[in-house]
């Protein structure tokens, strides 16, 4: 697509694959990594979807990143029977 869009969020997940650090569940399982990204157009239409190639903005974009040396995969259950009314 080209024309001029807002962009409203651009979100994704890089994984190394080729860290000693990487779950072998991010590795058999791909894609690694994806991105995702969200904008409007000028009558105001939202577009999103996933990201296939390269983009390019006109103006700045401020990207917040985490970077982590490790992580642990925690699983959490939820006990969704039991309502605390």
């Amino acid at each position: 697509m080209e024309g001029p869009f807002h962009m409203t969020s651009l979100f994704g997940t890089y994984i190394n694959v080729n860290s000693d650090d990487v779950p072998p569940q991010f590795i058999t399982n791909p894609p690694h990594s994806s991105f995702s990204i969200c904008f409007t157009n000028n009558d105001g239409k939202i577009f999103g979807g996933i990201v296939g190639g390269r983009i390019i903005a006109d103006d700045v974009v401020y990207v917040n990143a985490i970077i982590t040396n490790g992580f642990d995969v925690v699983v959490a259950k939820i006990d969704t029977e039991n309502d605390s009314d």
